[in-house]
C-alpha cells in the first residue's frame, strides 16, 4: 500500500495566526527582557562596585561584601564588612532603583534597606575622630554641584546639615534592626545599643529613630528612646528642629525625659529645652555619687549655643586646630521643683523635694570634651517669712578624660559665697539634708571661697582649699539639749545602735548619779593624754574643727567615691555621738562640723572631753571610761595605769573588732604594735617621758578574768573556735 502525502491548499485560520504572532512576540519580549535584565543586573552590580570603591577611598577604610543579586525588589547585597577587622557587619542591604522614565529618580536608588546590622568598635576608635570639619568636607566632596555664591546664607561646606541629606546614597534609607557594641581595647563589652531602627527621607529632610535598649557592662541602663530630626516649619526660629524622648515603657505615653531643640542649617547656632524625671543615659555614672542611682528628678532647663570663632580659653583646641564646628558660646538655665536625691553619699534617706535655680554661661568644646563655665549663679530659696534666697557664685572647668577604656571627669572650679547673713545660709541648705541646723537661729554674716580640683581617674591629685573664710556668726536660739544649761547639766545619752538591738541598750546617764561616771578632774593626766594623743592631739588648741584634716578627708572620700574617713576632732565625735547617726554621709558631716563649732562656743573644752570619755563605746554594750575600766581591769578609772590607758585608747575607733585581745586574755600582735606606737607618740607630744614608756612596757596587762569568763561575746568566740578545731582534719 502506498503512502500518499497531500498538501492542502486551505488557508490557516485567522485565530491561529494571531496566536502565532503573539507567541513570537512573547518569545522576543522574553528574550529581550532576559537580555535586558541580564544587562541591568550587570550594570547595577558594576555601578554598586564602583560606588563602594569610591566610598572606601574617600573614607579611607576597607569595605568588603559577598554575593549580589538583582531582583524585582532591587539589588540585594549580602554580608557587608566595613573597616579593618570588620567592626561593622551588615547582614543584607536591599537597594531599589527608580525604573519609571518620567520620574526624577529614574535609574537612581530610591530606597536602601538595611535588614540587620552589627557594629562592634573599640572605644579608642570613637575617640580618634579628629574634627567635625572632616565630616563636612567629606559630605561636600560627594556633591558635584558648584559652590553657592557668597551672598547666600552660606556655602555648601558651612551648610553641613543640608550636605548630610544630599550625601545620602538613596532617596530613603531605612535600618530595620541594628546593634552597636562599644568594646574596650581588650575586647570586653562596655556599652551596647540594641534594636536600633532608622528611617531617613532625603526629600523631606526627615530622620526618625528608635532604640529599644541600651546596656552597659553592669546591667540595664536605658531604653525605649525615640527621636526625630526634620526641616523646621516656617514661622519658627532656626532651620531644623529635633526631638528626643525616653519613654517609660514600650507602650507607655509617659516621658521619663524629653529634649527638644532647633539648629541652624550652617550649624552656627542651636538651642535645647528639656524636662528630666530620670538621669539620661549620656551622663553615665558621672553624677551617681551625688544624685544616686535612681534619683527622682524634677528638672527643666534651656541651653543655647552660638558658634565661637576664637576661643583661646580652650586649652584642648591645640589638639583640634582645624575644627570650627565644635566650639560654642553657651548659655544654660536649669530649674528644679520636685527633685528627690537618693545618694548614700549625701544621706541615708532620700533628700527632697529640692528647689533651686542655676544659670551659667561659658564655652563648650565638643571634640575637646571640655566645658568652661565663665560665670554661674546658684539660687536656693530660704525657708523664712521674707521669701529670701541664698545665692552662690561659681566658675570652673569640666573635662572628659580617658585612660585606656576608662572614662573619667576632671573638674576644677571655684565656689564663692559673698557676704551673706548666717541665718540665711543655714536656712538655704535643704532641710532634709541638714534638719538639725534648721532648728537654730543665727545672727551675723559669713562668706568664703572654695577651690576644688578633682580627677576621678587620678584621685591622688584631688585638691580642695578654703580661702578667706569669714564666719562671724552667733547663735541666737538653739534646741535646749544644745544650750549651755543642757550640756552642763545631767542628761541621758541613748547609744546609736541597730533598731533590732534598741531594747537591749539602756540610756547612759551622764551624771554623778551613774556609778560608772568618771569626772574629768579625777582622771590621771596620763589617761587623758593617752586619749588626746590617740584621737585629737591638737584638742586644746583648735576651735572644735581641724580644717586641713577635713579637707584631707574630702580628698580621700572623692578618691573612694564614698565617705570613708571624716577627719573628726574629739568635739566633732562628741557631737556625732550625742545628736547624730553614725551614717557616713555628707549630711552628717555638715551637721557635725556646725555642732562642733557651736559646742566650743557654748561649754568649756574640759566639759566636752568629760562628755566624750563618758559616752564613747569601748566594746559591746560598754559605754564610758568608768564602765570600761571596771569591765577590762576591775579598776576605778582614776586607778588605771599608763599601759591600761593605752589599751583602752587603742580600742577606738573599732572597739568590737579589737575586743579579741580581751577575749583571749592576751594582746594580739596587732594590738601590741598599736599600743607601743601610741606610747611613742605621747613621748613626742611631751605627755610622758622615756622612763614612763619603759615602766609601762614592763608593767604588763592583767585582764579581768571573771568578766571575761562570763562575757557573752567571748563565750561565743570560744565556741566558734572550738567548732573549727573539731572540724579541722588531723
Amino acid at each position: 500500500m502506498k503512502s500518499i502525502v497531500r498538501f492542502s491548499n486551505q488557508r490557516t485560520p485567522i485565530g491561529l495566526k494571531w496566536v502565532t504572532w503573539i507567541l513570537l512576540i512573547l518569545v522576543v519580549v522574553i528574550y529581550g527582557y532576559s537580555f535586558a535584565w541580564s544587562k541591568a543586573a550587570k550594570y547595577a552590580q558594576k555601578t554598586f562596585h564602583k560606588e563602594v570603591k569610591k566610598v572606601s577611598s574617600r573614607l579611607g577604610i576597607p569595605i568588603e561584601y559577598g554575593p549580589t543579586t538583582f531582583k524585582l525588589s532591587g539589588l540585594i547585597v549580602e554580608d557587608i564588612r566595613i573597616g579593618t577587622n570588620a567592626p561593622i557587619v551588615i547582614n543584607q542591604i536591599r537597594c531599589q532603583v527608580g525604573l519609571l522614565p518620567w520620574s526624577d529618580d529614574f535609574s537612581k536608588p530610591t530606597l536602601i534597606m538595611i535588614d540587620r546590622a552589627k557594629i562592634k568598635t573599640p572605644l579608642s576608635s570613637l575617640n580618634s575622630i579628629e574634627s567635625l570639619d572632616h565630616f563636612t568636607k567629606m559630605a561636600s566632596d560627594f556633591q558635584k554641584s558648584p559652590q553657592k555664591s557668597p551672598n547666600t546664607q552660606g556655602n555648601q561646606r558651612d551648610r553641613m546639615l543640608d550636605l548630610f541629606f544630599k550625601a545620602l546614597p538613596a532617596s530613603r534609607v531605612e535600618v530595620a534592626s541594628a546593634g552597636l557594641v562599644i568594646l574596650s581595647d581588650q575586647g570586653e563589652q562596655l556599652l551596647a545599643f540594641k534594636g536600633l531602627k532608622l528611617n531617613i527621607d532625603q526629600k523631606s529632610k526627615k530622620l526618625l529613630f528608635k532604640i529599644d535598649r541600651i546596656r552597659r557592662v553592669n546591667g540595664p541602663l536605658d531604653g525605649y528612646l525615640q527621636g526625630r530630626f526634620e526641616t523646621n516649619p516656617k514661622g519658627y526660629r532656626g532651620d531644623y528642629r529635633f526631638f528626643v524622648r525616653r519613654k517609660a515603657g514600650p507602650s507607655s505615653s509617659k516621658n521619663l525625659w524629653a529634649i527638644a531643640g532647633m539648629v541652624a542649617k550652617d550649624a552656627s547656632r542651636w538651642s535645647l529645652a528639656g524636662d528630666f524625671h530620670v538621669l539620661p543615659t549620656f551622663f553615665g555614672n558621672d553624677l551617681e555619687f551625688i544624685l544616686g542611682k535612681n534619683p527622682k528628678l524634677g528638672l527643666s532647663g534651656k541651653m543655647e549655643g552660638v558658634r565661637a570663632e576664637n576661643t583661646p580659653e580652650l586649652a584642648l583646641n591645640q589638639a583640634f586646630p582645624g575644627s570650627t564646628l565644635s566650639r560654642w558660646n553657651i548659655k544654660l538655665a536649669i530649674k528644679s521643683n520636685q527633685t528627690i536625691l537618693d545618694s548614700p553619699m549625701l544621706h541615708s534617706k532620700p533628700i527632697g523635694p529640692i528647689t533651686f535655680q542655676l544659670t551659667t554661661q561659658g564655652l563648650w568644646d565638643i571634640l575637646g570634651k571640655q566645658l568652661i563655665l565663665k560665670s554661674g549663679k546658684l539660687t536656693l530659696p530660704v525657708a523664712t517669712e521674707d521669701n529670701e534666697s541664698l545665692q552662690v557664685d561659681f566658675s570652673g572647668n569640666i573635662q572628659r578624660t580617658v585612660q585606656k577604656e576608662n572614662l573619667g571627669l576632671k573638674l576644677s572650679g571655684n565656689i564663692d559665697i559673698p557676704p551673706t547673713p548666717c541665718n540665711r545660709f543655714i536656712k538655704g541648705l535643704p532641710q532634709a539634708l541638714v534638719p538639725l541646723l534648721h532648728e537654730f537661729q543665727l545672727e551675723g554674716t559669713m562668706s568664703g571661697k572654695l577651690a576644688i580640683e578633682v580627677d576621678t581617674l587620678s584621685p591622688d591629685t584631688n585638691q580642695i582649699q578654703l580661702n578667706n573664710p569669714q564666719w562671724n556668726c552667733q547663735v541666737k536660739e538653739a534646741p535646749y539639749d544644745l544650750t549651755t544649761a543642757g550640756l552642763l547639766g545631767s542628761f541621758d545619752f541613748q547609744p546609736k545602735v541597730p533598731v533590732a538591738d534598741i531594747d537591749d541598750h539602756d540610756p547612759v546617764r551622764v551624771s554623778v548619779e551613774n556609778r560608772f561616771f568618771a569626772p574629768l578632774s579625777t582622771l590621771p593626766k596620763t589617761v587623758i593624754g593617752a586619749f588626746i594623743a590617740s584621737e585629737d592631739a591638737n584638742f586644746f588648741n583648735h576651735q572644735g574643727i581641724e580644717t586641713q584634716a577635713i579637707l584631707g578627708a574630702f580628698r580621700k572620700n572623692v578618691a573612694k567615691g564614698r565617705i570613708a574617713v571624716g577627719g573628726s576632732t574629739i568635739t566633732m565625735q562628741t557631737a556625732k555621738n550625742l545628736f547624730l547617726s553614725h551614717d557616713r554621709t555628707l549630711s552628717r558631716k555638715i551637721q557635725e562640723i556646725f555642732l562642733a563649732w557651736h559646742m566650743e562656743k557654748t561649754i568649756p573644752k574640759e566639759r566636752i572631753l568629760e562628755i566624750y570619755l563618758n559616752i564613747i563605746e569601748f566594746g559591746p554594750r560598754i559605754y564610758g571610761l568608768g564602765h570600761a575600766s571596771q569591765h577590762f581591769f576591775s579598776k576605778e578609772p582614776q586607778n588605771i595605769n599608763l599601759l591600761e590607758a593605752s589599751f583602752l585608747a587603742n580600742l577606738l575607733p573599732n572597739p568590737k573588732q579589737r575586743y579579741l585581745s580581751f577575749c583571749q586574755g592576751k594582746l594580739t600582735s596587732g594590738m601590741t604594735s598599736l599600743m607601743v606606737g601610741l606610747l611613742k607618740r605621747m613621748i613626742s607630744l611631751g605627755k610622758i617621758s622615756h622612763e614612763d614608756f619603759q615602766e609601762a612596757l614592763a608593767t604588763g596587762l592583767k585582764f579581768n578574768s571573771s568578766a571575761r569568763a562570763s562575757d557573752a561575746i567571748c563565750l561565743e568566740r570560744t565556741a566558734l573556735k572550738a567548732d573549727k578545731e573539731k572540724a579541722s582534719p588531723l
